[in-house]
């Protein structure tokens, strides 16, 4: 089978501790179809950048990327040298990606995304079946507080197709998407890629206090408010917050 071309934009900062098992199933995809072209963006968020963190991760992410980029394991791996915002860091992979003629644009987040080959080829069978779509939301399996304990709340846009709507022209929030044709994604058609189709193990919430306290601090500034706190030396939702916004909370699921 004939599958299509997939351009892959990955972003990340200190992200070098799951770097290896997010990057692995894309890699061994690509090995095998030689569909699948990667390109990838180090930079700090303004937000982070005001709560004291240093420009250039600490940890081993961009001797990482470096490295995968010089076996020609990944089309381009970009460092931006100041603070530069989520839309921005990510239309920094863009280029390389829209030199290789991609039928679709996949967002991926070099942190905490770990799809399994079978997540892959599952996903790209169904975008190639619905060809007419604009763009695709997946399930992701958000872990919280440690690995053995997720919520299923969390839907996000991932993939647009390239071939429609006059293709993709940039990101221009977030994670958002403005086609050629001056329509955002949102404008357009989308579909929820099933969770029989696949559940993406996302560790969304997971990792070490400092990571964590980054991560609440982080959403306070950039979206006013974090649905989790830090407290008594472990990760919790936050019950105002939910009081506050007349929302439900989310069941936490023991794997």
């Amino acid at each position: 089978m004939k599958f299509p071309k997939i351009g892959i934009s990955a972003i990340g900062y200190e992200c070098a501790e799951h770097l290896d098992k997010v990057l692995a199933p894309w890699i061994e995809f690509n090995e095998k179809h030689q569909n699948v072209i990667i390109s990838t963006a180090h930079g700090l968020f303004p937000e982070t950048a005001s709560l004291g963190f240093p420009l250039l991760s600490s940890d081993a992410t961009i001797i990482k990327l470096k490295a995968y980029e010089e076996k020609g394991l990944i089309k381009k791996f970009s460092i931006l040298t100041e603070p530069t915002f989520e839309k921005d860091i990510r239309n920094a992979t863009l280029k390389a990606l829209f030199d290789e003629n991609i039928d679709y644009l996949w967002l991926l987040d070099l942190q905490d995304e770990i799809y399994t080959y079978q997540d892959i080829l599952n996903i790209i069978k169904f975008i190639q079946r619905e060809n007419y779509i604009s763009y695709f939301k997946i399930n992701f399996k958000n872990y919280v507080i440690d690995e053995s304990h997720y919520v299923d709340d969390f839907i996000a846009p991932r993939i647009w197709n390239n071939k429609i709507n006059g293709g993709v022209k940039e990101f221009y929030y977030d994670n958002e998407i403005l086609f050629n044709n001056g329509k955002r994604a949102e404008e357009t058609s989308c579909i929820a890629i099933s969770k029989n189709i696949a559940f993406i193990k996302h560790l969304s919430w997971v990792g070490s206090e400092e990571y964590l306290k980054r991560k609440i601090q982080f959403q306070k500034i950039h979206y006013g408010q974090c649905s989790y706190k830090f407290e008594n030396g472990k990760l919790q939702l936050d019950n105002e917050y939910y009081a506050r916004s007349n929302l439900l909370k989310p069941i936490i699921y023991n794997e």
